[in-house]
């Protein structure tokens, strides 16, 4: 009976050379129109400059490495490790390649594509960080041994992990590169977190800024922009008035639309919520705005 390769690790499934062949397993040439990618592997955005530098290696020394694919029902191949390979060769214009086919089920799979890529260069922050949630949702892996198999430090796996609490729009923001990972880790579980993502992006502020605002945010204290001398926010300024006004706007805009109305003043911006009971009261809402 044929050994799971899980069971090996990935240095003979996947290592820097040809990868390790099981007894009855070879190298076969497969063209590559035959050779599809999956729709569930982890990395989302390949970096082309790198994908031809890649290309221009494999031009000049060949494909050193088998892609690692799994035959389907209609003759064709799923890549399993190798899609940056797969995809410099189609630049390099080269259409039959090395390929070593695995006979893995469809969880295996899955789970050997997120560990080869997350081992890999070029994942990005949220990409590494949504593969480590899979693995340990999906596969059932501690994170002690996930920090284990993948050689990484238990705090960088559970620092990662956290990212997945944020709303996506700040997700976007990390993928984009508006937003780091230290930004990010601030705003974790914080109510205000996209108003105050929104805040940093737009006054460049650092990463010990974004501490300060997170750590003062219910003082209503904070400090100044970099290279700039004007405030990020002041202290809520009860005095003159201002948050009587509030109230009596609030108060005034309920009576106006006849549901309640709130407003939300903090010192970097604010919210003005209109509460509806029924898509009637919203509609009569948006009629009366326009």
């Amino acid at each position: 009976m044929k050994k799971r390769v899980l069971g090996k690790g990935l240095s003979a499934l996947l290592g820097d050379g040809v990868p390790e062949l099981e007894k009855d397993e070879l190298v076969k040439i497969v063209n590559i129109d035959k050779i599809e990618a999956r729709d569930d592997q982890p990395r989302k955005k390949f970096d082309y400059d790198k994908i031809k530098e890649l290309a221009d290696s494999i031009s000049n020394n060949g494909l050193l490495q088998p892609i690692i694919v799994c035959a389907t029902a209609d003759g064709k191949y799923k890549i399993i490790a190798g899609e940056r390979r797969w995809r410099a060769c189609k630049i390099a214009k080269i259409y039959d390649i090395p390929v070593i086919v695995k006979e893995l089920g469809d969880k295996e799979i899955i789970e050997v594509s997120l560990i080869e890529n997350i081992q890999r260069e070029g994942l990005s922050i949220m990409e590494e960080s949504e593969g480590y949630e899979r693995l340990v949702k999906e596969f059932g892996y501690t994170q002690e041994k996930l920090a284990e198999k993948l050689s990484k430090s238990r705090s960088h796996l559970a620092n990662l992990l956290r990212l997945n609490q944020l709303p996506q729009s700040i997700k976007d923001k990390i993928s984009e590169g508006l937003l780091t990972m230290g930004h990010a880790r601030c705003l974790i579980n914080h109510e205000q977190s996209e108003i105050i993502a929104s805040h940093i992006i737009e006054n460049e502020l650092s990463v010990r800024q974004t501490e300060e605002i997170v750590r003062n945010w219910s003082k209503n204290e904070y400090d100044k922009t970099p290279e700039r001398d004007t405030r990020v926010g002041k202290k809520f300024l009860k005095q003159g008035g201002k948050e009587n006004d509030l109230q009596l706007l609030a108060k005034s805009l309920s009576e106006r639309f006849n549901i309640k109305v709130t407003i939300e003043d903090y010192s970097i911006g604010g919210k003005l919520i209109f509460h509806y009971g029924s898509l009637e009261e919203l509609d009569s809402i948006l009629s009366r705005l326009s």
